[in-house]
């Protein structure tokens, strides 16, 4: 975004909190991943690059029973 911002570009440089950048083990929270993901969605759809009815797809996964093994 830098490079990009130097020749005159509108950037903006966001992500998620990564503890321990560029180690063996990154750590990152699933609630910061996915509040990042609607943060990104609801810029996107503000901003025109994805219809207003996008949605995640739900998968129809079959709930496993206590009784079923």
């Amino acid at each position: 975004a830098r490079y990009m911002a130097y020749y005159g570009m509108e950037v903006v440089d966001c992500g998620v909190a990564v503890m321990g950048m560029h180690s063996p083990f990154e750590v990152v929270s699933k609630a910061d991943v996915y509040m990042a993901y609607q943060a990104y969605r609801a810029f996107m759809q503000e901003f025109g690059a994805t219809p207003k009815t996008a949605t995640r797809k739900k998968r129809n996964v079959k709930k496993a029973s206590k009784m079923e093994k």
